[in-house]
């Protein structure tokens, strides 16, 4: 499932009922730091590694699977209801990372087949890329702002412990020469 939000104010999503007929869930409850309360269901189900960022009352989850192909969906959370907006624009993909909040969000790594290092940002409009990881991988977990986010574990095809740092956008300068008349 996806989940976003603190620890006293959280948001799950979608995920995995394996208990249930349903295999592939659109549930989503949120939690005040003492019980959990079914609310507004997701719009389509999904499940396996969809990403997640946000807040309990402006969340944004992306990606997943749905039982069929991996998605490429991404829908908002305003506290009470989920609106689809525009979609990631790589090829779906399944267990990726997710970090920052609905208007500066990430995703990054993810499986296609096979792993990948891709990195898109959303800026609660629209999605567009950014510098790749360094590692492709999947299962990977996230955290942090957009601008400073961690990507955590995940798997190369075979176990990964790395830890990367997305420290924001690269840029190149283009030098001219100058002369003085």
């Amino acid at each position: 499932m996806g989940g976003f939000g603190t620890q006293t104010a959280c948001i799950s999503a979608g995920g995995d009922d394996i208990t249930g007929t349903a295999r592939y869930v659109a549930v989503c409850e949120s939690y005040n730091g003492t019980a959990w309360t079914n609310t507004t269901s997701l719009p389509n189900i999904r499940q396996l590694g969809l990403g997640n960022a946000g807040t309990s009352t402006a969340g944004l989850v992306f990606g997943g699977y749905d039982g069929t192909v991996r998605l490429t969906t991404t829908s908002e959370w305003n506290g009470s209801t989920w609106t689809d907006v525009p979609a990631t624009i790589s090829a779906a993909k399944n267990a990726h990372g997710g970090s920052g909040i609905q208007t500066a969000a990430l995703l990054y790594g993810g499986f296609l087949p096979p792993q990948t290092n891709v990195c898109q940002g959303y800026d609660g409009t629209n999605w567009s890329t950014r510098p790749s990881m360094s590692t492709a991988r999947y299962g990977l977990g996230g955290s942090g702002p957009s601008e400073l986010a961690l990507a955590i574990g995940g798997s190369t095809g075979s176990d990964s412990s790395a830890t990367e740092e997305f420290t924001g956008e690269t840029s190149a300068l283009n030098v001219k020469t100058l002369t003085s008349s």
